[in-house]
């Protein structure tokens, strides 16, 4: 699974900013060929596709608490003394990482 994401104004020092569906979540494709390709078939410049777009390997869980399908990417891994977790953008339930 990959999604699309870019450094914000293509700064490299500031945060990645993504690609998201109609539900606001991580949009992602089953390759990097498509995902380039939706971005070409909504008018984007190639320039940007090519050489500013970065295409990211994403997971997939879901909450064990309300079920909801989660994508994520490596970057969404919070991390503390105890482990790795994601929390549940919906119930707000914190899941370990595994």
């Amino acid at each position: 699974m990959i999604v699309i994401g870019r450094h914000i104004n293509g700064v490299v020092l500031n945060p990645m900013e993504y690609v998201l569906d109609k539900n606001n979540d991580l949009k992602s494709f089953e390759s990097e060929l498509k995902a380039k390709q939706y971005l070409l078939d909504r008018g984007m410049n190639p320039t940007m596709v090519y050489d500013v777009c970065k295409y990211i390997r994403a997971f997939q869980t879901n909450c064990n608490n309300c079920g909801r399908v989660i994508v994520y990417v490596e970057e969404y891994i919070k991390k503390d003394k105890d482990g790795d977790y994601i929390v549940c953008p919906s119930c707000e339930s914190f899941m370990i990482n595994t």
